[in-house]
Formats: C-alpha cells, sequence, structure tokens
C-alpha cells in the first residue's frame, strides 16, 4: 500500500509500499522512531488520510473486501464496527462538551439504530445507558456509573484512555487500531492499560494492530513485531527472534537505544543522523545514510524483503 503527499514540486511518497498481514486473534506490534509514518499507516486503514494525502497504490483487504474500493456509505459500516481505532491522546479525541456517558452512548446508538446491525432495531435511552456502564466496568473503570455523568477534563489519563477502549468496543469489533495508547500515560497507568488489552482481546476474540515507538512495551503484548523505517517494514518477525536475533541495522540500533540497568554508567545510546526527509530520497536503501553497515548497492538499490528464518523476514544487502 501506498501514500502520497501533493507537493510544490510534484508527490512526495510517504508510505513507500507498507506490506502488513494482521492475523485473525493475534497482535501485531508495529514499531519505529516518529516520522516513520506508523500513524499515518493506522489512519490509512479506515482511509481517514490528512488533506493533500492520497493512495497511490496497493490494496487493504479486509474480511476478503478491498476498502480501497468502498464509498462514504460501505466504510461507515466498517468503522467503529468492524474496526475500531484507540488514538495516542484521549483528551483530545474527547469532546469536553458531552458527558462521557453521552459520548459512548453515541457510539451504541449507531450501532442499535443501523438496519444492518444483528442488534435489537431500537433501544431506549436507559438500555444504552446501561450499556454504557457495563462497558466502563469491562474497562474496569473506576465508579462507572459515577463517570457517566462526568465530562473529559474530570477524568485522569488513565480514566481518559479507558473511555475510548469502551468506546471502541462499543461495536464489538474484530480489528482494533491502537496508536500509541499509552505514550501520555505514566509507566504504571500504562502498564495496566497493556494488560486491560490483553484482556479485552481473548474476551472479544480480536485482533489487535498496536502501534509504539518502544520495543520494551511491544514485547509485553505482542507475538510478532514489524520494524518500520521512513514508510516502510524494514524487519518482521516473532517477537523473541525480533528482540534476540535482529536482523537489520535499523532494528539493532533500535534495541541499542534501550534503557539498561548493566550499563547505568554509561550514557543512553542513541541513533546517529535523523530521519531523512521524503522529498529527499534517492534509489538506495532509505536508512543508508545513518547505516554502519553500508556498502556501495546500498546507495544505489532499495533491497528487498527476504527469508532470514522460517518466519522472520528483513531487507537488507548485508543479509
Amino acid at each position: 500500500m501506498r501514500v502520497s503527499f501533493a507537493g510544490e514540486n510534484g508527490k512526495i511518497p510517504i508510505l513507500r509500499g507498507v506490506n502488513l498481514k494482521v492475523n485473525k486473534g493475534e497482535v501485531l506490534g508495529l514499531a519505529g522512531e516518529s516520522g516513520c509514518g506508523k500513524s499515518l499507516t493506522a489512519l490509512s486503514i479506515l482511509k481517514l488520510l490528512p488533506e493533500k494525502a492520497y493512495f497511490d497504490g496497493g490494496e487493504i483487504l479486509f474480511e476478503d473486501e478491498n476498502l480501497l474500493e468502498m464509498d462514504a456509505n460501505q466504510l461507515m459500516k466498517i468503522r467503529g464496527r468492524k474496526i475500531a481505532m484507540i488514538f495516542q491522546e484521549p483528551g483530545a479525541s474527547l469532546d469536553p462538551l458531552f458527558t462521557i456517558g453521552n459520548q459512548i452512548g453515541e457510539a451504541i446508538e449507531k450501532k442499535l439504530n443501523d438496519p444492518c446491525s444483528v442488534w435489537l432495531p431500537r433501544s431506549s435511552k436507559l438500555k444504552v445507558m446501561s450499556e454504557v456502564e457495563r462497558l466502563l466496568g469491562l474497562v474496569k473503570m473506576p465508579k462507572p456509573k459515577k463517570v457517566l455523568h462526568q465530562y473529559p477534563h474530570q477524568l485522569s489519563g488513565g480514566m481518559a484512555q479507558r473511555a475510548m477502549i469502551a468506546m471502541a468496543l462499543a461495536g464489538n469489533p474484530s480489528l482494533l487500531i491502537a496508536d500509541e495508547p499509552t505514550t501520555s500515560l505514566d509507566v504504571t497507568t500504562g502498564s495496566k492499560i497493556i494488560a486491560l488489552l490483553k484482556e479485552l482481546r481473548e474476551s472479544f476474540k480480536m485482533s489487535i494492530l498496536f502501534i509504539s515507538h518502544n520495543l520494551a512495551l511491544l514485547s509485553q503484548i505482542s507475538k510478532r513485531i514489524g520494524i518500520m523505517y521512513l514508510g516502510r517494514i524494514v524487519e518482521e518477525g516473532p517477537t523473541d527472534e525480533i528482540l534476540n536475533q535482529p536482523c537489520h541495522p535499523y532494528t539493532r540500533l533500535l534495541l541499542l537505544c534501550l534503557p539498561d540497568p548493566e550499563r547505568r554508567d554509561r550514557p543512553l545510546s542513541s541513533i546517529p543522523g535523523s530521519v531523512p526527509e521524503p522529498a529527499a530520497l534517492g534509489a538506495g536503501c532509505a536508512f543508508a545514510s545513518r547505516c554502519p553497515k553500508k556498502i556501495e548497492i546500498c546507495r544505489i538499490k532499495e533491497p528487498e524483503m527476504k527469508k532470514v528464518g522460517e518466519n522472520h523476514l528483513a531487507a537488507c544487502h548485508n543479509l
């Protein structure tokens, strides 16, 4: 799948052929630095592209249908129902003018009143609020009956994120996209959200695409990880193999950036340089300018994905 932006001097490729597969019931982790296209990939799945962005090729298959060929009415039956999304900043996603009960209730009412829904065609406000309270209980919200009548500013960051998860669950989705859902939370609260999502995946039998820049965090929830760099997956495989036997130089450098209790007396590692501007990319490997293992061909030709293990793929000329 390819996404480009319309620039003054022509198109600027942003997602340069993203290949991802989320299997039924699994948690797939997607990792990479800021600016690598992780969030844009998530938004693309639901065709929520920002202004001046457009699809430049490929397909997005969900339940044997190509989402890119669907019109607005068809997509409305997918968004929030079969595919739901949790965003990075719950405070920015919740409307400050409405109570939590009203906002989650609206998602439930749309589901109830959908003529294609398997739910009852109509439901009273009382039944809707009862369902909201049930969902808030599922996400382990403290005092769910009280939270029903509260506004977003009255909730802590963790409570607001739980409200967002409850809203996402209202449609009983088969795929949940979690775009860095713990970024704005402290470590303890973030760990609780991770544990909650693991429980909900089991209860709802759903798949999760979990996006994060933190490989240590992904190791807690995902069985398989894709490493993304500048709009392309450069390595993909089982979580244990990615963490213990990384093959791509970028993955190795990312892992070296993780805090290590045995290196307390040394400064944290960092990857030299910065992510290049997409408009300035040449024909070679996008990571070549920062790679300590680069060879001549890296500047000339972009590497293709190749098998480095039974279920382990990487795109590097040195493999």
